[in-house]
């Protein structure tokens, strides 16, 4: 899907989605934690075990969302 196709279904989702990547939206609830790579990468950890990149720029978005 490309960017504008993501920013449109970013809209269109419930507020309990967040972007955490160019390429990716995920259910705020269906995260099971943050995970620290080497140098500065995030990923997230999915309740399914699945792991995604957090883009640099989505990292403190995605922090205060966990935190609320």
């Amino acid at each position: 899907m490309s960017e504008t196709g993501l920013e449109r279904l970013e809209q269109l989702l419930p507020t309990d989605f967040v972007r955490i990547h160019r390429s990716y939206l995920v259910r705020t609830t269906d995260i099971r934690e943050l995970v620290a790579s080497e140098g500065s990468r995030t990923a997230v950890e999915l309740r399914d075990g699945t792991r995604l990149p957090v883009g640099r720029s989505r990292l403190p978005v995605l922090r205060k969302r966990r935190e609320a």
